[in-house]
């Protein structure tokens, strides 16, 4: 799988997977994941080195959380979370809408940054 990098959409759903491996970041031309539908319960850091991600499917999945870097995805404009066990302040922000949930991940990253220095 991991050989096709110029893939644009990947649909991995109703598949039983339980992690995506960190080299999901060598997917640089990915603008759509479907995941959703599957035993799945953390979502990798690199996920944020998909820079034209714009959908992102983890619907009726194991997720409580996600990552800041997710802050990095500027083009990320659909994000489905369906159905998952999501902590409280992520679940109100993604209620809220793409720009709140959005708002949320560059809040916390931007935390990061200045913990960092």
């Amino acid at each position: 799988m991991f050989q096709l990098t110029s893939l644009k959409i990947i649909d991995l759903s109703f598949n039983n997977i339980e992690a995506i491996p960190p080299e999901i970041k060598i997917f640089q031309d990915l603008v759509a994941l479907y995941i959703n539908n599957n035993p799945l319960s953390v979502v990798p850091v690199e996920i944020a080195e998909c820079k034209k991600l714009k959908t992102l499917d983890l619907s009726t999945t194991l997720v409580k959380w996600l990552p800041r870097e997710m802050a990095e995805l500027k083009f990320l404009s659909e994000v489905n979370l369906k159905d998952c066990p999501l902590k409280t302040n992520l679940s109100n922000s993604y209620d809220m809408g793409i720009n709140t949930l959005m708002f949320y991940f560059e809040r916390k990253f931007d935390r990061r940054k200045y913990k960092v220095k």
